[in-house]
């Protein structure tokens, strides 16, 4: 939505700079516009059970518990790849998991995904993602 892309330029142009040196900050319950597959909380307005761990501004990990309802899942797959369309973006496959072909919900699942390549910038002292290059 035009609000989702809004709130992601306001993050990372405004808010993002301000944590620059100011060491590890978590930011939490995230809009559901910016948590395509996190559940949402059961609050007004609802928020995603989603969060990221930032150090001095830059993302290094992102984790949510997953919608494990196959047809939720597949009602925001589907609002994601409208949104491409309209975006001129290029559209996604469909998703190849085993337990969507069966027609299955997912059981109760949570995830983080870390940047290691944000992680060894940090470490180095590197300014940015471009000075460390993964071989």
């Amino acid at each position: 939505s035009d609000r989702g892309l809004l709130l992601d330029v306001i993050f990372s142009h405004e808010i993002q700079p301000q944590l620059r040196n100011s060491g590890a900050k978590f930011v939490y319950d995230f809009p559901q516009e910016q948590s395509a597959y996190a559940q949402l909380q059961a609050t007004q307005p609802p928020v995603a059970s989603r969060f990221e761990l930032l150090m001095d501004g830059i993302e290094l990990a992102n984790g949510y518990h997953e919608v494990t309802s196959l047809a939720e899942q597949l009602r925001r797959f589907e609002t994601e790849r409208t949104l491409r369309r309209f975006r001129g973006l290029r559209d996604m496959p469909n998703d190849p998991s085993p337990f969507s072909q069966q027609g299955l919900d997912l059981p109760p699942c949570a995830g983080v995904a870390i940047g290691l390549d944000r992680l060894l910038m940090i470490a180095c002292g590197a300014d940015s993602l471009s000075a460390v290059e993964m071989r």
